[in-house]
């Protein structure tokens, strides 16, 4: 019998692709990014993911790539209801300079 693995699982879905699952630093179940044609693809996806979390270079895929200045703006729009303080202007006016600097990185 193979040796079970550490690190997520594979399943075979009913339309004969196959799924990989892992769990994440907060214990929440993720799927792979799609489904794969066969099991080694979804064993190799697994690895991926395995191997970015042990480097801190691993991304949820939930998040997908949102833009510095996108996320930015949304940050300010919650900021801007908040009261006023000279910590948070100052949050502000970097975040603003930042966004600025990059343009729509």
């Amino acid at each position: 019998m193979p040796a079970r693995r550490r690190f997520g699982s594979v399943r075979r879905l009913p339309s004969g692709r196959w799924q990989a699952r892992y769990w994440d630093a907060a214990w929440n179940r993720l799927g792979a990014p799609g489904t794969f044609a066969t099991k080694g693809d979804a064993q190799r996806s697994l690895s991926a993911a395995e191997t970015d979390m042990s480097r801190g270079e691993w991304h949820d895929p939930r998040l997908g790539d949102v833009p510095f200045a996108e996320w930015a703006e949304r940050w300010l729009a919650t900021k801007a209801r908040q009261s006023s303080s000279p910590r948070q202007s100052t949050s502000t006016v970097t975040c603003c300079a930042v966004t600025s600097s990059r343009g729509s990185a």
